[in-house]
C-alpha cells in the first residue's frame, strides 16, 4: 500500500481545503512533517484514517469535535495504490461530515472508488464503504493505528500487547486465518466425504446379498423352465388365431350394415324439404344478380338530396360570415386609437416603480445584515463566556491528572512477581486442567455408549419406512416418463401442423402481390387511356384513332395492399409459434433424459469408480455409485426409450390416435386470397395462440412435477442411506468406545501420579486459588500500565487544549468589536434609504402599485390583440363559407345526373327478369349464412344417398348370406383372450427370470470391486483423522502467529542492536509477550516496562520497521510506507543521528517513512519535508507546503 493523495478540508484547524501530494514526499524513502505545537501535524494522520475507516481514535466517540469551530463541514479524500508486482490498482476513499451539533457530526457522504480509465464507485453508503476498506487492507482501524499509521500515543502499543492480543493481530495483518478455520474445513469436508463414500461403500457391500455360484446355477434353470412354458402358450395361441380373425370380420361386417340400413330411412323422410330447398335456391340466384342495380339506384338518390339540403345550409351560413365580418373590423380600429394614447403615460410611471423596488430590496437587504450581525454579536459573546469556563476546567483537570499519574507509578512497583514462579504456578494448573478433561472424556465416553444402544434401535425401525417411501417415489417417476412421452408426441404434431399453416400463407401472400401488381397496371392503362384525343398520336401504339379506349378499372389496389399487409403479420405470428415450438422439444428431450438417467442403473459404474480412486476430494462419489433410485427393470426402461422421439421426426403409427390435435390448422385448399379467408386466418390464429400458451404451461408443469419427483426420490434415497450408514457405523462404534474408555481410564491415572511427583508442595485445591491470585495481580498490573500509558497524551493533550483556549479567547474579544463596528454603519445607511423611497412612492406599498400599472398596460395591449384575432377569424370564415357554397352546388348537380342513369339501368333490368319491381327482389334474396347452409344441406343429402347405398351393395357382396349370433362370437373372444393372458404371463416370468440371472452377474463383479475400494478409502480415512487432530482447535494458527512473531522479534532485534551500539535486543518469552536482553550487562533479560523513554522509543521503531516490512495486505499486497508521530524529542543528538542513518537505508527496501516532529535537529536533516503553517487568530486556518532540499 502507498500513499498518493491526501486532501483535507474544516477538519481541526484546517480551515480551507489543503492537499499533500504523498507521490513527491515518498520519492527519498524518509520525509518529515514538521511545524509548531498545535499547528496540524497529527491532524494530517486524522485525515488519513477518518478518510479510511470514518473515525479518528484520539477524538471522543471518535467523531466528536474533529471541526473546526468556524465551520460547519469536514471534508476528506485519501488516494492510495495496492502494488503487486508489476500491477497496480488505485483506490480513493472520500467522506464528508456536517455539523449536528456544538461537538457532534454526522456523515453526509462517503464514497470508494477505483481509479483506471473510468472510475468506478465501489460502494457509496458508510457502512459499505468501512467494509470494503477492511476488504481491500485486510486491516481494522485498530491494526491500522499500531502498524501503519502511529498517532501520539499508539507508538509503543504493540511493545506493550498481551500476548493473545498481539498474536490476534499478526493473524489478521499476515492473513493466517486460512490455516486455521478455513484449512480445517477444507480437511473436514475431506474426511466427511471420504467417511460418507466409505459408508457407502460398506452399505452397498451388505445390501449385495447371496451372489453365489449355487445362486446361479437356480437362477439358469429357472429361466429355462419359463422358456418351455412360454414355447407351449405360443402355440395354443396361434392355433385359435385363425378362427378369431375369420369370425371377428364376419362380426364387423354384420353390424356396419345394419348401422347403414338405418342410416338410408333416415334420408327418405327428408326428399320433399330437399325438393323446396332447390326452388328458393334458384330464386336467389337470380335475385342476387340484379342487386347491385336495385342498390345503386337507392344510393344515387339518397346523395342528390343529402346535397340538395348541402346548398340552403351553405347560403345562410354565408350571410350570417359576412354580417360579423363587419363588426369585428369597426372594433378592431377603436382598440388600436386607445392604445396609442395611453401606453406612453404608463410606461413612465411603470419605470420611477421599478426604481423604487431596487431602493426597497437593498433596505431589506441592509436589515437582515444588520440583524445577522447582532446574532453574531450574541454568539460572540456566549462564546466567550464558555471558553473561559472551559479554559478554567482544563486547568483543573491537567492538575489532577499529574497527581493520578504520581499514584500510579507507586502502585505498580509494589506489584512485580517473579516471572520463575508465575511460570511454574500455570504448567501445573494447565496439567492438573489436561488431567480433568481426561476424566471428562472418559465420562463422555461411558454417555455415548448409552446413547449408540439406543440409536440403533431408533435406526432399524427407520429404515424400514425409508425403503417403503424410496420404492413409492421411483413409480412416481416411471409415470412421469410417460407422461413426458405422450407430451412430445403432442408437439411434434403441433409444430408439423404450423409448417403447413406457413406453407398455405406464403401461398396466399404470392397471389395477393400478383393481383396487386396486375391491379397497378391496370390503372396506368386507364391514366394512359384518359388523356388520348381523337387526331393525335397514342404514346404507346402511334395510332391516331381510337375507337375503344381502356375503361375505367375497379379500383382494387388499396384492398390488396390491406390483404398483403394482414397476410404479412399471420406470417410473422406463425414464424413465432414456430420458434416458440423448438425450446419445448428441448426441455421435454432433456426432462425424459434426466428422468431415464435417474431411473436407469449407471453403465460406467466402475470406470467413474477407478478415476475417482485417484481424486482425493471424492467430488464425484455421490453420482457415480448406484443407490436404490436408479434401479429400473431392463426391459420397461427400453420400451420406453425406442418410443420416445427426439422432437423432429414423424410420430408412430403406434401413437397417432393420441397426438394433440390442434383446432383451427386443418388446411382446407388454397384458394384466392380474399377478406373472408384472411379474417378465418386471424381467427384460427388467435386459437392457435391459445393453445400454444396453454401447451407450454402444460410443459412447465411437467418440467417442474419433475424436479420435485427426482429431488423427493434423492433426497428419500439419502434419508435412506444415512440410516443404513448409521446402523452399521453404530454397532462398529460399540466395540471403539468401550476400548477407548478403558484407555482413557488408565491415561487419567498415569497422568495424575506423574504431575503429584513434579509438584510435591501444592495440592490439587490450591492450584486453582493461586492461579486466580496470578490473574488477578497481573490484570492488575496490566490495568495500571494502560493507565499510566493513556496519562501521557491525557497531560499533553490538555496542555495542548489550554493553548488552543488562550488563542480562542483573544480571538473572540478581536471578532466582538469588529461587529459592533460594522452594526452602526449598516443603520446610518438604512435611514437614508427610507427617505428616497418616500419621494418615489409615499405609501412605500411599490408593489401594489406596480401590478396596477402592469395591469392597466396589459389590459390595453390583449384588448386590442383579441380585436385583431377576432377581425382575421371573420374575414377567414367569411372566405371558407363562399369556397363550401359554390362546391356544395357543384355536387348537386353530379348527384342529379347519376340518379336519372341509375333509374333507366335498373327499369331495363327488371323487364328481363321474373320480378315486376325492386323490392320483390330483395324480398327473394337470402342471407350468404342461409344460402350455404341450404347450399350444403342439399349437397350433403344427395352425397349421402349415394354413398349409403354403395356401401350397403358391399358389405352384402363380402358377407355372401354368412350370419353369425352374438353368443358364437362372444365364445370365440373369450378362448383368444384367455390364451392371449396366458403368453403374457409367460413372457413375464421370463423376463424376472432373464433379470435376476442378470443381477446376480453383476452383483458378483460389483463385489469385488468394492472390496478392494473400502481398503483404500480406510487408509484415507485414518490420515484424514490423524490431521484433523493435529489441527484442533486453533493451536496451528497461534503456532503460525507465534513464529511470525519470532521471525519479526529477530529481525527487530538486529535493527535494535544498530539503534543502540550493540546494547539490547529483543526476545519473546513463553507467554508471547516481548522481553529486552540487556547484551551490555552480561544479557540480563528485563521487561519492556523497565525501559527509560528514549528505550522505549528505539525499541518500538525497531518493531515498528520489522513490522512493516514483513506485512504483506491481504497477503498479497506490500506495505510500503509508514507514519511516526513524536517520540523523537527523548534521544539525544547521537542517538537522533543513528536513528535517522537507519531510517534512510529503508530507501533501498521499498519503504518509505513519515516522521512527525518539532525537533530542530531533525528537520535540518531530512532532505524533504511538508511544512504545516499554523492557523491565524480569527483567520486563516492551517497550511502545508513541500520543502525539497
Amino acid at each position: 500500500m502507498k500513499p498518493l493523495f491526501l486532501s483535507v478540508k474544516g477538519l481541526h484547524s484546517f480551515r480551507e481545503e489543503q492537499t499533500v501530494d504523498f507521490s513527491q514526499l515518498c520519492a527519498r524513502g524518509v520525509f518529515g512533517i514538521f511545524g509548531p505545537t498545535g499547528s496540524g501535524k497529527s491532524t494530517l494522520l486524522d485525515a488519513i484514517t477518518l478518510a479510511l475507516y470514518g473515525k479518528v481514535e484520539r477524538a471522543v466517540n471518535n467523531t466528536h469535535g474533529i471541526i473546526n469551530h468556524a465551520e460547519d463541514e469536514v471534508v476528506v479524500s485519501f488516494t492510495f495504490e495496492l502494488a503487486k508486482g508489476s500491477h497496480s490498482k488505485r483506490y480513493r476513499v472520500e467522506r464528508s461530515f456536517k455539523r449536528s451539533g456544538d461537538v457532534t457530526v454526522r456523515t453526509a457522504s462517503a464514497r470508494l472508488l477505483e481509479i483506471a480509465d473510468e472510475q468506478v464507485v465501489l460502494a457509496d453508503k458508510a457502512q459499505d464503504v468501512n467494509q470494503k476498506v477492511i476488504q481491500l487492507l485486510g486491516l481494522s482501524s485498530e491494526d491500522f493505528t499500531r502498524a501503519v499509521v502511529l498517532p501520539q500515543g499508539k507508538f509503543a502499543e504493540f511493545l506493550s500487547l498481551k500476548g493473545t492480543d498481539r498474536r490476534q493481530m499478526l493473524q489478521r495483518l499476515f492473513n493466517l486465518e486460512r490455516y486455521g478455520d478455513q484449512l480445517r474445513q477444507r480437511l473436514g469436508e475431506r474426511l466427511q466425504a471420504t467417511t460418507h463414500e466409505l459408508d457407502q461403500v460398506k452399505a452397498e457391500l451388505a445390501g449385495l446379498g447371496d451372489a453365489s455360484e449355487e445362486a446361479l446355477k437356480k437362477a439358469r434353470c429357472k429361466v429355462k423352465q419359463s422358456e418351455e412354458a412360454l414355447n407351449q402358450a405360443l402355440l395354443r395361441l396361434k392355433t385359435l388365431e385363425k378362427e378369431y380373425e375369420r369370425q371377428k370380420k364376419i362380426w364387423s361386417w354384420q353390424e356396419e350394415l345394419h348401422q347403414l340400413l338405418r342410416e338410408q330411412g333416415k334420408l327418405d323422410q327428408e326428399r320433399e324439404t330437399i325438393q323446396d330447398l332447390k326452388h328458393r335456391l334458384n330464386l336467389a340466384d337470380q335475385a342476387k344478380a340484379l342487386l347491385p342495380y336495385v342498390e345503386e339506384h337507392e344510393t344515387s338518390q339518397k346523395e342528390m338530396k343529402r346535397w340538395q339540403e348541402a346548398v340552403q345550409k351553405a347560403e345562410r351560413e354565408l350571410n350570417q360570415a359576412q354580417s360579423a365580418y363587419e363588426t369585428a373590423q369597426r372594433l378592431y380600429e377603436q382598440c388600436q386609437q386607445k392604445r396609442n394614447q395611453q401606453e406612453p403615460l404608463l410606461s413612465i410611471r411603470l419605470e420611477q416603480l421599478n426604481q423604487a423596488r431596487k431602493l426597497k430590496d437593498r433596505l431589506h437587504q441592509l436589515d437582515g445584515e444588520a440583524r445577522e450581525i447582532e446574532e453574531n454579536r450574541s454568539r460572540a459573546e456566549r462564546e466567550m463566556k464558555e471558553i473561559e469556563a472551559a479554559l478554567a476546567k482544563e486547568q483543573d483537570l491537567k492538575k489532577r491528572g499529574e497527581e493520578k499519574q504520581k499514584a500510579l507509578k507507586e502502585q505498580l512497583s509494589s506489584l512485580y512477581i517473579s516471572s520463575q514462579y508465575k511460570q511454574t504456578i500455570y504448567e501445573a494448573h494447565q496439567r492438573l486442567r489436561e488431567i480433568e478433561l481426561l476424566g471428562q472424556k472418559r465420562d463422555e465416553l461411558k454417555r455415548e455408549h448409552q446413547e449408540f444402544s439406543n440409536r440403533l434401535k431408533e435406526d432399524a425401525q427407520r429404515l424400514e419406512r425409508l425403503k417403503e417411501a424410496v420404492e413409492g417415489e421411483r413409480g412416481n417417476l416411471r409415470e412421469l416418463l410417460h407422461h413426458h412421452q405422450r407430451l412430445s408426441e403432442q408437439v411434434t404434431h403441433f409444430h408439423h401442423q404450423l409448417h403447413k399453416r406457413q406453407e398455405e400463407i406464403n401461398a396466399l401472400l404470392a397471389v395477393a402481390q400478383k393481383q396487386l401488381e396486375e391491379s397497378r397496371m391496370s390503372h396506368l392503362a386507364w391514366e394512359l387511356a384518359q388523356n388520348l384525343t381523337e387526331g393525335n398520336p397514342c404514346p404507346v401504339c402511334g395510332s391516331r384513332h381510337h375507337p375503344a379506349p381502356f375503361s375505367q378499372p375497379i379500383d382494387e389496389k388499396i384492398g390488396w395492399t390491406e390483404q398483403i399487409n394482414r397476410l404479412n403479420q399471420l406470417k410473422q405470428q406463425i414464424d413465432l409459434l414456430i420458434q416458440r415450438v423448438h425450446p419445448l422439444h428441448w426441455q421435454l428431450k432433456q426432462g425424459m433424459e434426466q428422468l431415464i438417467q435417474w431411473l436407469t442403473p449407471t453403465q460406467d459404474q466402475d470406470q467413474h469408480l477407478q478415476e475417482t480412486e485417484k481424486n482425493l476430494d471424492h467430488e464425484q462419489l455421490q453420482s457415480e455409485i448406484s443407490l436404490p433410485q436408479k434401479e429400473v427393470a431392463a426391459s420397461e426402461l427400453s420400451n420406453l426409450m425406442t418410443t420416445t422421439t427426439d422432437g423432429e421426426g414423424p410420430v408412430s403409427e403406434v401413437h397417432q390416435d393420441r397426438v394433440y390435435q390442434v383446432s383451427g390448422l386443418e388446411h382446407d385448399g388454397l384458394e384466392k386470397p380474399s377478406a373472408n379467408r384472411i379474417n378465418r386466418l386471424e381467427e384460427q390464429m388467435q386459437t392457435v395462440q391459445h393453445e400454444m400458451e396453454a401447451m407450454e404451461k402444460r410443459v412447465a408443469n411437467l418440467e417442474e412435477k419433475a424436479k420435485d419427483g427426482i429431488k423427493r426420490l434423492k433426497e428419500r434415497a439419502e434419508a435412506y442411506d444415512k440410516v443404513y450408514l448409521a446402523l452399521t457405523a453404530h454397532k462398529e462404534q460399540l466395540e471403539q468406545l468401550t476400548k477407548k474408555w478403558k484407555d482413557a481410564q488408565e491415561k487419567a491415572e498415569r497422568e495424575l501420579g506423574s504431575w503429584q511427583e513434579l509438584y510435591p508442595q501444592f495440592t490439587r485445591e490450591q492450584i486453582p486459588q493461586l492461579v486466580a491470585e496470578l490473574g488477578q495481580k497481573e490484570k492488575l498490573v496490566e490495568e495500571l500500565n494502560q493507565r499510566l500509558e493513556k496519562s501521557f497524551p491525557f497531560l499533553k493533550e490538555k496542555e495542548e487544549r489550554i493553548e488552543k483556549l488562550n488563542s480562542a479567547l483573544n480571538e473572540s474579544r478581536v471578532r466582538l468589536a469588529q461587529l459592533e463596528s460594522s452594526l452602526t454603519n449598516k443603520r446610518e445607511t438604512m435611514k437614508e434609504l427610507v427617505r428616497q423611497l418616500e419621494e418615489i412612492v409615499p405609501t412605500k406599498d411599490v408593489n401594489a402599485e406596480t401590478k396596477r400599472v402592469e395591469k392597466q398596460l396589459d389590459d390595453l395591449r390583449k384588448e386590442e390583440k383579441q380585436a385583431s384575432l377576432n377581425f382575421e377569424q371573420a374575414q377567414k370564415h367569411w372566405q371558407e363559407q363562399e369556397k363550401i357554397l359554390a362546391s356544395a352546388i357543384q355536387a348537386f348537380r353530379q348527384a342529379e345526373q347519376r340518379w336519372h342513369s341509375a333509374h333507366q339501368k335498373l327499369l331495363e333490368k327488371l323487364a328481363d327478369s321474373p320480378f315486376d319491381h325492386s323490392d320483390a327482389v330483395i324480398q327473394a334474396i337470402m342471407q350468404d349464412e342461409d344460402y350455404r347452409a341450404a347450399k350444403e344441406q342439399v349437397d350433403h343429402y344427395e352425397e349421402n344417398q349415394n354413398k349409403l347405398t354403395v356401401q350397403i351393395q358391399r358389405l352384402k357382396e363380402l358377407l355372401e348370406g354368412h350370419t353369425l349370433s352374438e353368443e358364437e362370437w362372444q365364445a370365440t373372444n373369450t378362448q383368444w383372450e384367455d390364451a392371449k393372458q396366458t403368453v403374457d404371463a409367460a413372457r413375464e416370468a421370463k423376463g424376472a427370470a432373464v433379470e435376476m440371472l442378470h443381477e446376480l452377474n453383476v452383483k458378483h463383479e460389483r463385489y469385488r470391486l468394492l472390496n478392494k475400494r473400502r481398503e483404500e478409502l480406510e487408509r484415507t480415512e485414518t490420515q484424514y483423522k490423524t490431521l484433523n487432530n493435529v489441527l484442533k482447535g486453533n493451536a496451528f494458527v497461534e503456532f503460525l502467529a507465534e513464529e511470525q512473531l519470532i521471525a519479526i522479534s529477530r529481525d527487530a532485534s538486529q535493527r535494535l542492536s544498530q539503534l543502540t551500539r550493540g546494547r539490547y535486543a529483543i526476545e519473546v518469552d513463553s507467554g508471547g509477550g516481548f522481553i529486552i536482553r540487556d547484551d551490555a550487562n552480561g544479557g540480563v533479560k528485563r521487561p519492556v516496562s523497565s525501559l527509560s523513554g528514549g528505550e522505549t522509543f528505539l525499541t518500538s521503531l525497531a518493531l515498528a520497521l520489522s513490522l512493516s516490512a514483513s506485512i504483506q495486505l491481504r497477503g498479497e499486497y506490500p506495505l510500503q510506507f509508514f507514519f511516526l508521530d513524536e517520540g523523537f524529542g527523548t534521544l539525544d543528538q547521537d542517538l537522533l543521528e543513528t536513528v535517522v542513518s537507519a531510517l534512510e537505508k529503508l530507501h533501498s527496501q521499498q519503504l518509505s517513512i513519515g516522521v512527525i516532529s518539532h525537533v530542530p535537529e531533525l528537520r535540518a536533516r531530512l532532505p524533504r519535508k511538508l511544512i504545516v503553517e499554523p492557523a491565524q487568530p480569527g483567520g486563516r486556518g492551517s497550511r502545508v507546503r513541500l520543502e525539497v532540499l
